[in-house]
């Protein structure tokens, strides 16, 4: 008996015109499926990018890069078996290959090494690294060797906001640094809420970051505010520096997340105030109350001084950040404390009123910056509605 049955599903689009693409995303299968080949491409289009009068039709090419192998069986552990079983029964990667697996050759749209004729006109290339690990540094050569400009107007987002010309291209291998479901788990709601609430994954990041954000900066309000000693460079910077390593969003800003800062700083004034509100640019910020307090020394140039503290506290960062990586130390924060009372702290304290006074003007820098994201929030809201 055959069932003549269909079912069509609509769901809307709230989404930046740009280059997509799809996959499984089961866990521990995700890897094997695109190494067989199971992903595709989808593209968002719209008319405000053809009226860009950018390359179309037959110069207009997507190319999905991928390394592969014919005899190569980490991401299989069952070779002979059938397709279907390994990707059904259970996680088809090896132990030794979890970091990634590179193959011997290269493949194009599943064409290995293949050749395309061209006009001498502009293409667009749709590009998407689609290899389990390996990276790429794509360049364009003529006949005579030279390299030739390529003009990149576009990310995963969507287009830039002006194009970026390079004679070597880098392109990472497309697993997106910031994940809707790693979002979703970092608010403690399900896939389906996010969707629901914030139109676009661009709008949902920057909610979710501005709110981290204003968790950092209350953090250090509340506890200035009940302990004036607080402001104490070797109480401040452990303070920024643990707090911001318990908001997911946060940690990936502050340790440099290119794509993430790119995903967010369309606007000048925002990549201003992100840059504000890292620790050591809060850190940074506050030297000059702390010099005029006489909560820092007054021996050393206060630009030496912003520089050190500057370094110290962007170096904890990345190594606290990471710490499988580095040395073990008992207590890290204890560590950072010591470091900065003898970097930048007088040998001599002040008074308790210069410690008061210091502390009120530093809340006064908390305060405003927290008003800065508070209206970004507000902006933001603005626009999804």
């Amino acid at each position: 008996m055959q069932a003549r049955l269909r079912r069509d599903y609509a769901y809307p689009m709230h989404q930046r015109l740009a280059l997509l693409w799809y996959h499984d995303h089961r866990m521990d299968f995700t890897g094997p499926a695109i190494w067989r080949g199971l992903a595709g491409l989808q593209i968002v289009r719209g008319d405000a990018e053809e009226a860009l009068g950018l390359p179309a039709g037959p110069r207009e090419l997507p190319l999905v890069l991928a390394d592969g192998s014919l005899d190569y069986p980490a991401l299989d552990p069952a070779p002979g078996s059938a397709l279907g079983s390994v990707l059904r029964e259970r996680p088809g990667v090896r132990e030794p290959y979890l970091a990634g697996v590179l193959g011997d050759v290269i493949l194009v749209n599943g064409a290995p090494w293949p050749v395309h004729e061209v006009d001498a006109a502009r293409y667009r290339l749709r590009l998407l690294n689609a290899s389990n690990a390996r990276r790429y540094a794509l360049q364009a050569v003529g006949d005579d060797g030279r390299r030739l400009d390529l003009v990149q107007i576009g990310a995963d987002h969507g287009l830039l906001a002006a194009p970026v010309t390079h004679r070597l291209l880098p392109i990472a291998p497309a697993v997106r640094k910031v994940t809707v479901s790693e979002i979703a788990r970092a608010a403690g709601v399900g896939k389906g809420t996010v969707y629901l609430y914030w139109p676009t994954k661009e709008d949902l990041i920057l909610g979710l970051l501005t709110r981290e954000l204003l968790t950092l900066l209350d953090e250090a309000i509340g506890h200035i505010a009940a302990d004036s000693a607080a402001v104490w460079p070797r109480r401040l910077a452990p303070l920024l520096l643990r707090t911001g390593r318990d908001l997911p969003l946060a940690r990936r800003l502050f340790s440099g997340d290119t794509d993430l800062f790119r995903l967010l700083t369309q606007q000048a004034g925002d990549r201003d105030l992100f840059d504000r509100t890292r620790p050591s640019a809060l850190s940074e910020a506050v030297l000059p109350i702390l010099h005029r307090h006489g909560l820092i020394r007054s021996d050393w140039p206060l630009p030496d001084q912003a520089y050190a503290a500057h370094a110290v506290v962007t170096g904890f960062g990345i190594v606290m950040s990471d710490p499988a990586a580095t040395p073990a130390a008992h207590a890290p924060d204890e560590v950072l404390a010591d470091t900065m009372a003898l970097l930048v702290e007088p040998p001599v304290a002040p008074s308790d009123a210069a410690v008061a006074a210091a502390a009120e003007d530093a809340l006064a820098i908390f305060r405003e910056t927290r008003d800065a994201v508070l209206e970004l929030i507000e902006r933001s809201q603005a626009t999804a509605k």
